[in-house]
This record gives structure tokens, sequence and C-alpha cells, in this order.
């Protein structure tokens, strides 16, 4: 074999291994960022129903902008992933529920919410339907939670 032949043979080669090997490589890429994202979200919630389950409503319907201001609720993920990683982020099969879970979040933003302890109880009851129904990954959510908050997500406390 020439010189010219191989040179070819190598560069046909190159172009299909290339072709083939691209795919393959974005596809373990998306499904990369599709776990990060999920794992990020997920730390996001559980921060957050950490933060709701320490609110005490009794006698107290101050509006939750302060107890948001105070304590720090978090969006950054969710919000990230729905204005930057839209397409991604609809590729979780529990899209719909963290929406529904982040409903809560802003209306229990609003500064002339008059009784959000309902809110709260709301949203930590849907975590708690969620991860009962296995719509959530129990496992990774109580990975990341740790055990204790795992279980009180599951029995969440009488508020």
């Amino acid at each position: 074999m020439d010189e010219t032949t191989k040179i070819i043979i190598a560069t046909i080669s190159g172009f299909v291994i290339a072709f083939f090997a691209e795919p393959v490589k974005i596809y373990f890429q998306n499904k990369a960022k599709l776990k990060n994202l999920q794992i990020a979200i997920y730390k996001e919630i559980i921060h957050n129903y950490a933060l709701l389950r320490n609110f005490n409503g009794e006698g107290d319907f101050r509006p939750l902008i302060e107890f948001n201001n105070e304590y720090y609720i978090r969006t950054e993920c969710y919000k990230q992933a729905i204005t930057s990683e839209l397409t991604l982020f609809y590729q979780l099969k529990e899209a719909s529920a963290i929406n529904h879970l982040y409903s809560f979040l802003s209306i229990l933003s609003h500064e002339k919410l008059e009784q959000p302890l309902g809110y709260v109880i709301f949203f930590m009851g849907s975590l708690k339907g969620r991860l009962n129904n296995g719509v959530f990954n129990g496992k990774l959510m109580k990975q990341l939670a740790g055990d204790e908050t795992f279980q009180q997500m599951l029995n969440p406390p009488k508020l």
C-alpha cells in the first residue's frame, strides 16, 4: 500500500470515529448535566424544607416575605434551570412536581399573604406526597438530606 492510500484510509477512519463518537460524548455530557441539575434542585428543596420546618406561625402571621429575607429561602437553582436550562429541566421526570413546590414558595413570598402557615403546610405535605409516591428520587434525597431530615420530610411536624 502506498502512502496516499494510508493517508486516505486514516482520514476516512478518523472521520467515521469522530462522526459516531461526538453524539455519544454529547449524550453522556447531557446525562451528567441532568444529574447535576437534579442534585442542585434537590439540595435547594432540602434547604427550603429545613427553613420552613422551623417556621412557627402560631399567632404570628407576619408576611413570609420578612421570613424569606431573614432566613433566605433559596430559589436560585430553580430560576437558573427554568431560564437557562429549560429543555434540560423538563427532561427531569419530576419537573412538574418541582414547579408545583416552587409555586408554593412563590406564593409565600407575597407581601400581603394573610395565612402563610397554610402554604408552609401545603409545601411540606406536597413534598411528603411526592416522596411517598416515588416522584422524587427518595434514595438521592435521603443521601443529600441525611437520615434525620429525610425522616422529617416523610413525617412533617404539625405546625
